[in-house]
């Protein structure tokens, strides 16, 4: 493959194309191809692309996921906390978009809860509890096109919960946790609902595995 030259207007052309494809790839892997225009995430997908371009890297060669975690932390660097966060989310799949037979038509959110508490920090309940709101917060735009109608999978719950209580758990503790768990994202849900003037509210459900 011929790289293209040194040539300041042949350099530009090739960043901007870069930067098209990272504007078509983080939005659409966070459910909101609108985020596409916003100035900071255009300002974020410039300079990623010049280091990119830098690195002699091709728009084709670009994976949404790795382009997700750049754009992640160009965002983080700038103070813009919440779309860096949201950005990362969809990097690492720990929030991901699904078909299921059973949702018909509507758009299955998933979001894995062991994968929040992946890392070094210990499984804890308060801080399980923060992230699952600030998860639910931050990709709350997902629903607004149908006004709220749609499906959020909440995948390993009761594996986090187990691990939670810890080795002397039994599982009827565990299941009491998971639905207070599943409860507390219920009721975030139906502030969003009142805040965003949805007509519904998505439905929950769990996913194992």
């Amino acid at each position: 493959m011929i790289l293209p030259s040194n040539n300041p207007d042949t350099a530009e052309s090739w960043r901007d194309e870069l930067a098209d494809r990272l504007l078509e790839q983080a939005p659409a892997l966070c459910g909101n191809p609108g985020l596409a225009a916003s100035p900071t995430l255009c300002e974020a997908a410039q300079g990623v692309a010049a280091v990119l371009r830098e690195q002699e890297k091709f728009p084709h060669e670009l994976n949404p996921h790795s382009s997700c975690t750049l754009m992640s932390r160009a965002l983080e660097a700038a103070g813009e906390t919440s779309l860096a966060r949201r950005l990362h989310l969809a990097g690492s799949s720990s929030v991901y978009a699904a078909s299921w037979i059973t949702a018909g038509k509507d758009t299955v959110w998933t979001l894995d809860v062991k994968r929040l508490m992946s890392g070094d920090a210990p499984c804890l309940e308060l801080l399980l509890f923060e992230r699952l709101r600030g998860m639910l917060e931050d990709f709350a735009d997902v629903w607004d096109a149908t006004g709220g109608r749609g499906v959020v999978g909440l995948k390993g719950l009761n594996d986090v919960a187990a691990s939670i209580l810890g080795s002397h758990t039994t599982p009827m503790a565990t299941r009491l946790l998971a639905g207070e768990m599943r409860d507390y994202c219920a009721q975030h849900l139906d502030r969003q609902r009142k805040r965003r003037s949805w007509s519904s509210t998505p439905v929950i459900m769990s996913v194992e595995g």
